[in-house]
């Protein structure tokens, strides 16, 4: 019995740890050793080529309406929780229409993509300020969204290589030679 209500607690205790996310960053730390790229905010500052990564942004949470009712609310924490897990379903998740000669930035507009499909994308350093024209007439699915934007990236010069794993490296087309030299990325067959 000892043993049992033991494990329970050691379980638990690794679950609250883990949904809380506190170790992530600490674990991909360790577990990345060669450190090939960096988050948008710790960029190196000696002019080398580097990788920006996405992630999806597990933090947001979708507010509770004032006097909500419990379906409401119970709708709402189903809805965090799947947020939270990165439970995504790309092709049920609807995008409404937007200007079309929209401005996005590759990283910015790459995010995005991750959120909608959990696809993670390593960006060329200039991503973070170079910008695509970009947007949709009609409501669309997150899939068919994430596909037109890879495509109007492909369109304004820039390279989309996937890796293992699904992970797609995006480098422009200008300093692909650049980022091959620094080991960055594969040279094309």
């Amino acid at each position: 019995m000892v043993r049992k209500v033991a494990l329970a607690s050691v379980l638990i205790g690794l679950c609250v740890t883990w949904l809380s996310g506190n170790m992530d960053r600490r674990l991909d730390w360790m577990l990345d050793s060669k450190r090939i790229y960096y988050n948008a905010l710790e960029m190196p500052s000696d002019g080398r080529p580097a990788l920006v990564a996405t992630a999806p942004d597990n933090e947001f949470r979708w507010p509770t309406p004032p006097g909500a009712g419990l379906g409401v609310r119970i709708q709402v924490a189903y809805l965090n929780l799947k947020q939270r897990l990165g439970i995504r379903d790309a092709a049920r998740t609807r995008m409404w229409p937007s200007m079309t000669n929209q401005q996005w930035r590759v990283y910015q507009g790459l995010g995005r993509c991750t959120e909608i499909t959990g696809r993670r994308y390593l960006a060329a350093e200039e991503a973070l300020e170079r910008v695509v024209t970009f947007g949709t007439s009609n409501q669309i699915s997150g899939a068919q969204w994430a596909a037109n934007f890879e495509q109007a990236v492909r369109d304004n010069g820039w390279l989309l290589i996937t890796g293992r794993l699904g992970l797609v490296t995006v480098i422009p087309k200008d300093k692909l030679e650049e980022y091959q030299t620094a080991g960055l990325a594969k040279p094309r067959n």
